[in-house]
């Protein structure tokens, strides 16, 4: 006797399998349609980005300078927003902060039984131009963030030819430190993104420390 389980998995395969590749035809569709109308290129994201299951399929569709547009079958429905990819915490090796907080806009509403060329005029008015000033913001915050990140490496860089290379501390999603160790001294620089860093190290003598101290203090007489 065949359980629920199994009844359930030969559904979903069959049924997921073909609401999504119905849903991914419709896309590069769109996609088309897309283009024509805006004069720019559109293609679908990468298949493995694509969900689906026995009643829902997504799929997002990417502009050619990066804007992304999600599009989402729920049973009968379709609907469509702004993308924005969820990038994870790591900063250091991947050089990409989390995405800048976007407000979330209700997702419009469309038929996609519709000729295609009036769906892609319907996204591009209610969805599209609405989000692009969300889009430039995006886009400056990511630059910002890569300018960063790139005066964060050549620190790094000028402290490893001193101090050793930098390690990727699990703890910290917004630095990168540099842990010491030579003889009785050890301890940690932290470079932060902000460019407030830290020292912390144990060992030294006491001339080491007062010869720190009264450089810490020239460059604060400097600076004024």
């Amino acid at each position: 006797m065949i359980g629920f389980a199994e009844r359930y998995a030969e559904t979903f395969a069959r049924e997921g399998g073909a609401l999504q590749t119905q849903w991914t035809s419709f896309a590069f569709q769109l996609a088309d349609a897309l283009a024509a109308k805006t004069g720019q290129a559109w293609m679908p994201a990468h298949p493995e980005e694509a969900h689906s299951a026995s009643h829902y399929a997504t799929y997002s569709l990417v502009r050619e300078d990066g804007f992304r547009l999600r599009i989402a079958s729920h049973g009968k429905q379709a609907v469509a927003s702004m993308d924005v990819p969820r990038v994870r915490g790591h900063v250091v090796h991947d050089r990409a902060a989390p995405q800048p907080f976007i407000r979330r806009r209700t997702p419009h509403v469309f038929d996609p039984a519709k000729p295609l060329a009036d769906i892609a005029a319907e996204l591009i008015a209610n969805v599209v131009t609405p989000c692009e000033p969300d889009f430039q913001r995006q886009i400056v915050a990511e630059n910002r963030r890569l300018e960063t990140a790139d005066r964060l490496a050549r620190a790094s860089a000028a402290l490893a030819e001193v101090a050793g290379p930098g390690v990727s501390d699990p703890r910290d999603n917004d630095g990168r430190s540099h842990v010491l160790h030579d003889g009785t001294v050890f301890g940690r620089i932290r470079l932060s993104r902000g460019g407030s860093s830290s020292l912390e190290l144990n060992g030294l003598d006491h001339e080491t420390v007062i010869a720190i101290a009264a450089l810490v203090k020239a460059r604060q007489a400097a600076a004024a």
